[in-house]
């Protein structure tokens, strides 16, 4: 399982995922939106997330199946007052 900051064009939010890379084929196309050409990931380590999320973490990770992947947090905001850059892994950067 894996955790991940997404930055889009409109802002940002947090993501798990079950699929074995956050860049999997798959995966990218199901994150891109019909105006989002571009999106940046990094990569959050899921001990953190878990810690700053609690409960709320539990519930949604408890409902991800096989590839597949759920939004943790929307606000970009909140995801950034959660996690310092110092915490995220490198970006990746994704071009459709």
């Amino acid at each position: 399982m894996r955790c991940f900051v997404v930055i889009y064009g409109a802002g940002a939010m947090l993501a798990v995922s079950t699929y074995k890379s956050s860049t999997h084929p798959d995966l990218v196309s199901r994150l891109k939106g019909s105006d989002i050409s571009k999106i940046i990931l990094m990569e959050v380590p899921l001990e953190l997330a878990k810690s700053r999320y609690g409960e709320l973490f539990g519930a949604v990770t408890k409902r991800l199946g096989p590839d597949e992947f759920k939004i943790l947090d929307f606000n970009g905001a909140s995801v950034f007052n959660k996690f310092g850059f110092a915490e995220m892994g490198s970006p990746m950067m994704v071009e459709f």
